[in-house]
């Protein structure tokens, strides 16, 4: 998954390779990335797709 957007060190929205933004939230998953880096979900990450309601 590619890195979005950083919120601090503990929560990033990413991009999957489907295409879907996704917002992964554990400890210190965010710490030292930079949008564009490869990050990897650990079994411990909370995810959240986001969804659009038509």
């Amino acid at each position: 998954m590619k890195v979005i957007q950083v919120y601090g060190q503990n929560a990033v929205r990413v991009r999957n390779s489907a295409g879907e933004s996704i917002m992964l939230v554990d400890k210190g998953i965010g710490f030292k990335k930079r949008r564009g880096d490869l990050i990897q979900q650990r079994p411990t990450t909370q995810v959240f797709i986001e969804k659009t309601v038509k």
